[in-house]
């Protein structure tokens, strides 16, 4: 039987199983090695991999749970933290400043920065200028393993 939907050829449970595994492999490929305008080598990358070798990416998004005080010209330490066993290696985190109702405060003025990640939190610190006026904070944040 042909690999190809081809008009008036008969569809069979074996053909579509195949075709479902293939779309499978396709999108995990996709989600781990490809971005807007990268090419998908299907044929020679995943097609030959069996299900244990395909990763699939995690994600795992959240903000702090403390607000965070801040103090004008010091480092203030934050931490990041993931749900126990969701990670089974470090994940790479990104941060963004989340002020609530300040108007005063200059988010873009903050300087946040990732420390270390283990699997269940990151540590990160943020500093505020001597300048800057000053309240409190939250931390989002996106942690992805690939």
């Amino acid at each position: 039987m042909s690999e190809t939907f081809n008009d008036g050829d008969p569809i069979d449970a074996t053909l579509l199983q195949k075709l479902k595994t293939d779309v499978a492999k396709a999108t995990a490929l996709a989600g781990r090695a490809a971005s807007a305008g990268s090419t998908i080598n299907v044929a020679g990358d995943i097609i030959n991999k069996s299900a244990a070798e395909i990763v699939t990416p995690k994600f795992y998004g959240g903000r702090t749970e403390a607000k965070i005080p801040l103090k004008a010209g010091a480092y203030v330490p934050f931490t990041c933290v993931f749900p126990k066993g969701f990670f089974n290696k470090k994940p790479i985190v990104t941060v963004s400043p989340y002020a609530p109702g300040k108007t005063k405060n200059d988010c873009l003025a903050y300087a946040p920065q990732i420390l270390s990640v283990s699997l269940d939190s990151a540590e990160g610190r943020v500093r505020v200028p001597s300048n800057t006026p000053v309240g409190d904070i939250y931390m989002y944040f996106i942690a992805v393993q690939n």
